[in-house]
C-alpha cells in the first residue's frame, strides 16, 4: 500500500493580494498526475486546504475539480483533515456525500473517538489512520478559573496525548498504523509565514506525546519540509507545495511517500521525499533605483511571468518610482506585486512593512522592542515572556471568535 503525504494546501492564498489560482491549478494537476503514475492508494492532506474560513467561489471549485478527478480517474482513497484556517463545520458538511466516493473528511472530533479512525482496505484492513483534525484549546479543555499558563499548557499536551492514545488502543495491533494531525510539535523549525498561535510554546506537544506502537506520524501546520527526530518511526511536516511568502521562494516544496510493506508496516526508511516543482519563481531584489531598472533591463535574466518583491533603497524617494519599475518589468513580461522603499540612512534599523505581514507577531514585537530599548534578545525573552504568553492567549482568542462567527 502506497501512501501520499500532503499538507498545507492553502488554496485561495493571496501574495500582496494578488491571486495564484493559476499556481494552484498547476500543483493539483502536477499532484493527480503524480498519484496516477506512483500507484497512489492513499492521500492524506494534513489541514489547512483552504487559506481562510469563507474560501471564494473559485478555490471551492479547485478544490472539488481535484476531488472530482480523483475519485473518476484513480482508485485513490483520500483522508482529509481541517487545518486552522479552514472553517471546520463548512469543511465536513459534505462528509457523508464525499464518503461514498473514497474521501473522509474530518473537521471536529468527535466524542466517539472510534470515528475518527479509518481502515484500508475497507474489505480487508491493513492500515489504520487516526484522522485528528486541528484542535484548539478551547475544544478539548475544560475552563478553569485563575489557572496559569503553564498548567493550561500542560493540560493541553495531556489531553493531545491521551486523545492518541486512546485511538491507538482501538486499532487492531496487526495493523499498520498512521496518525494525522494539524500542530506544532516542539523543536520543529517553522518559516514565520504560519498563523502565530503558538507564541512561546503554548498549545505545542513533544516527540514523545506521540504513542510508540505506531508507525508514521503526518502532521501539518509548519510550512517548511521536515522531519523530526526522537521516536522510531518518521514523524514528518509535510509543508505547504507553494511558497506562502518570498521568504519562503528558496525551499524546496516536497511531499512524501510512504510505502507498507508484506507485514504491515512501514520499517523507518520506507519512505521518501517527493520534489513539487516551481511552478512560478518568486525573486526578490533590493538596490538603488538605477540598480533595479538596470536589472529589468539585462538580457541575462528572464523576468516572463517571474513574481517580484522590491526593496527600494533611496535617500529621497520621488513620485512615480514605483510606477517606473513596475512599468519596466512589465515589458520583459514579469510581474512587481510591490515596492517597499527603505531610506538608505535607516536600512539597518526598521522593519519594513511586508516584514510586519510576514513575520510572526513575536517577531515583530521582539524586533521593535530591541530597536526602542536597545536590550539583547536574550534579555527580552526573559522580560516579556508573560507578554508573548498573553499575546498568544488574545490571538487564540481572536481565531475561536472568527471561527464561531462564521
Amino acid at each position: 500500500m502506497r501512501i501520499l503525504h500532503t499538507a498545507d494546501w492553502h488554496i485561495g492564498k493571496r501574495l500582496y493580494q494578488h491571486q495564484r489560482t493559476e499556481e494552484h491549478q498547476q500543483f493539483l494537476d502536477w499532484l493527480l498526475n503524480t498519484i496516477i503514475d506512483q500507484h497512489i492508494d492513499v492521500l492524506l492532506i494534513s489541514g489547512d486546504v483552504f487559506d481562510t474560513a469563507l474560501p471564494s467561489s473559485e478555490s471551492m471549485q479547485l478544490y472539488y475539480y481535484f476531488l472530482h478527478r480523483l475519485y473518476t480517474q484513480t482508485d485513490t482513497t483520500a483522508v482529509i483533515t481541517a487545518g486552522n484556517h479552514d472553517a471546520a463545520v463548512r469543511l465536513e458538511a459534505d462528509r457523508d456525500f464525499l464518503k461514498m466516493g473514497r474521501i473522509y473528511v474530518f473537521g471536529t472530533l468527535r466524542s466517539d473517538l472510534s470515528q475518527q479512525i479509518v481502515y484500508l482496505p475497507k474489505d480487508q484492513p491493513q492500515i489504520a489512520i487516526v484522522a485528528l483534525p486541528y484542535l484548539s484549546e478551547n475544544e478539548i479543555l475544560s475552563h478553569q478559573s485563575l489557572e496559569s499558563t503553564t498548567n493550561r499548557h500542560d493540560r493541553y499536551r495531556s489531553a493531545i496525548r491521551q486523545i492518541y492514545r486512546e485511538c491507538v488502543n482501538l486499532i487492531p495491533t496487526d495493523l499498520g498504523k498512521i496518525l494525522m494531525g494539524h500542530l506544532t510539535v516542539q523543536g520543529a523549525s517553522n518559516t514565520g509565514s504560519e498563523r502565530n498561535i503558538l507564541i512561546g510554546g503554548l498549545n505545542s506537544v513533544r516527540v514523545d506525546d506521540f504513542p510508540s506502537m505506531v508507525d508514521y506520524v503526518a502532521l501539518g501546520h509548519l510550512h517548511q519540509s521536515q522531519s523530526l527526530s526522537g521516536q522510531n518511526y518518521p514523524i514528518r511536516y509535510s509543508g505547504t507545495p507553494l511558497p506562502m511568502t518570498f521568504r519562503e521562494a528558496k525551499m524546496d516544496k516536497k511531499i512524501s511517500l510512504i510505502e507498507l510493506n508484506q507485514n504491515k508496516k512501514m520499517p523507518g526508511e520506507n519512505w521518501k521525499e517527493i520534489t513539487i516543482p516551481t511552478f512560478r519563481r518568486l525573486v526578490t531584489l533590493e538596490g538603488e533605483i538605477n540598480q533595479i531598472l538596470s536589472l529589468a533591463a539585462s538580457i541575462d535574466h528572464d523576468w516572463k511571468d517571474v513574481y517580484i518583491e522590491v526593496k527600494l533603497l533611496s535617500s529621497q524617494p520621488t513620485v512615480g518610482m514605483a510606477d517606473q519599475i513596475r512599468q519596466a518589468f512589465a515589458d520583459q513580461g514579469g510581474y512587481v506585486l510591490t515596492v517597499e522603499v527603505m531610506m538608505e540612512n535607516h536600512k539597518h534599523h526598521n522593519f519594513s512593512a511586508s516584514d510586519i505581514i510576514t513575520q510572526s507577531p513575536q517577531d515583530v514585537f521582539d524586533q521593535f522592542y530591541r530597536e526602542k530599548h536597545s536590550v539583547q534578545a536574550t534579555d527580552l525573552f526573559n522580560e516579556v515572556d508573560d507578554f508573548k504568553r498573553m499575546l498568544s492567549q488574545l490571538l487564540e482568542q481572536i481565531e475561536n471568535d472568527k471561527t464561531e462567527l462564521d
